[in-house]
């Protein structure tokens, strides 16, 4: 005597209807969701759009499973559309620089963690002590549900979780480049 097969998958169109449903669910997910990459990144942290030909100069990337870790980028700005990347609305969070010794000081200690030697030496030379640079910065914290809180003008302390979580983003006028610096811990 055979058993008796109970159960919504004892038949094998059912069976197969199912496995190709989570196939085609699965493929759907992966084609349909958007491709992050640096200029994505910069433009969903900021709401600014990078110009048409600005090329990635410098890319580091190192995020762990748990979401800790930190994006570094240069990108070259364009000297023909820095004019039209400068008036965008978005730019009116933005502060003029230098750094604030206090700010500037905080990621210069942050800048540690970054693996590589290009990327170590990057970081340090943004935010170096000397105030001649010329441009932009913008702060946001991305902790928690304060995603785009800007910290400019607060006083920095890496102890507070607000500023745990961090995005950095310059304009340098003088060499024409944007940077962008992320910061999980």
């Amino acid at each position: 005597m055979e058993p008796n097969k109970t159960g919504c998958f004892s038949h094998p169109k059912i069976l197969l209807g199912f496995v190709l449903l989570i196939v085609a669910a699965t493929a759907i997910f992966l084609t349909t969701r958007p491709e992050e990459n640096p200029y994505s990144f910069f433009s969903d942290s900021f709401g600014l759009a990078l110009p048409e030909h600005t090329e990635v100069l410098f890319e580091e990337d190192a995020y762990g499973a748990m979401g800790d870790g930190y994006r570094l980028y240069a990108f070259s700005l364009p000297p023909g559309e820095r004019d039209a990347f400068l008036s965008q609305g978005a730019m009116a969070r933005w502060s003029p620089l230098p750094l604030p010794e206090d700010v500037a000081q905080a990621l210069r200690q942050r800048v540690q963690a970054i693996g590589s030697l290009p990327g170590k030496e990057l970081a340090r030379d943004l935010f170096r002590e000397s105030g001649n640079r010329q441009g932009f910065y913008c702060i946001l914290s991305s902790w928690d549900r304060q995603f785009g809180a800007v910290l400019n003008h607060a006083h920095f302390d890496q102890d507070i979780p607000l500023f745990q979580n961090i995005v950095v983003g310059m304009v340098d006028l003088q060499d024409n480049a944007i940077y962008y610096y992320s910061w999980n811990q």
